[in-house]
């Protein structure tokens, strides 16, 4: 009798550990920048602070600011990266002289983490085959209260 409370309880703590957890990465990491164009440099970072909490910093033309999210808005932004596939990135064949580098990065703290990097992003890639990447970006810079127009 006593194993089978034991077990039971082992159980039913598994399962409910199990179904109570929230997928997260430890940090999403966004750069963008421009290096002919002054003031275009763009880093937002999210820390996971907790199951329901994230720390956000943006660093926006040498201005630093921090606020917190919950996982719901995280979630969102989670969802949206893991929806890039790196082929769809490889489709885009793009020349220029000039241009942005974007990047978003999702992982854990240290060297653990996937990057994706779009050179020249703009509004029209809404609809090609950077659309993933397009509205990931769009979702982090919404939280800090930029559009993507916005970016030089």
């Amino acid at each position: 009798m006593k194993v089978f409370f034991i077990s039971f309880f082992l159980i039913y703590f598994s399962l409910n550990n199990l179904f109570s957890q929230s997928l997260y990465a430890e940090k999403i990491e966004f750069n963008h920048g421009n290096s002919i164009v002054l003031d275009s440099f763009i880093r937002i970072e999210i820390y996971a602070l907790s199951e329901d909490q994230f720390l956000v910093i943006s660093t926006i033309n040498n201005v630093t600011e921090q606020k917190k999210i919950k996982y719901k808005e995280y979630k969102k932004v989670f969802d949206a990266i893991l929806k890039i596939q790196s082929k769809d990135l490889l489709n885009e064949n793009r020349v220029g002289l000039d241009g942005s580098d974007t990047s978003i990065k999702i992982g854990g703290m240290f060297n653990n983490y996937t990057e994706y990097n779009v050179w020249g992003l703009d509004k029209n890639d809404k609809n090609n085959s950077y659309k993933d990447f397009f509205h990931a970006t769009e979702l982090l810079l919404n939280i800090v209260g930029k559009k993507i127009e916005e970016l030089k």
